[in-house]
Order: C-alpha cells, then structure tokens, then sequence
C-alpha cells in the first residue's frame, strides 16, 4: 500500500511540473490532463496505478489547479513504526 500511495505522490509531482511548465509557456492552464498528455515531449501517468481511474484535476482559476488522488493510507499511518 506505502508504495502504491508513493507512485501516485510521484505522478501527482509530474503532472503538476507539466502543467507549471505548460501555464508558463502558454500563459493559461489545459482545460484536462487529456490535453496536457498530447502536448509534445510530455509524458505524465494520469491513472492511478491500483484502480485504474483517472486522477482528477480541475481548473479553479486563470493560474490555479487542483489536482487529486485517493490515497490507501491514512497520512496518520506515516507515524506508525
């Protein structure tokens, strides 16, 4: 479960330096992680690794964004020895 919660951390972290890069170049945010996919030279995972669902992504405002993931652990979990 750690390393399938570690895989979607690091494919939230890819997919969110591809969309700086893209908001920087274009000046505006894709309208969906489709879109961002197809642009050349970017290559993001957009599917969770267990469930196979797409991780969700919305655009708040011109240069805001949200991204999200449904985790397996409990964030309280990482205390545990």
């Amino acid at each position: 479960m750690r390393r399938l919660d570690e895989r979607r951390v690091d494919d939230l972290r890819s997919i969110s330096a591809e969309l700086d890069i893209y908001w920087t170049r274009e000046g505006t945010l894709p309208s969906s992680l489709e879109d961002l996919a197809k642009e050349p030279g970017v290559f993001v995972e957009l599917y969770d690794p267990q469930t196979d669902q797409p991780y969700e992504y919305w655009v708040l405002d011109s240069n805001t964004y949200e991204l999200c993931a449904e985790f397996a652990r409990d964030t309280a979990d990482e205390h545990e020895p």
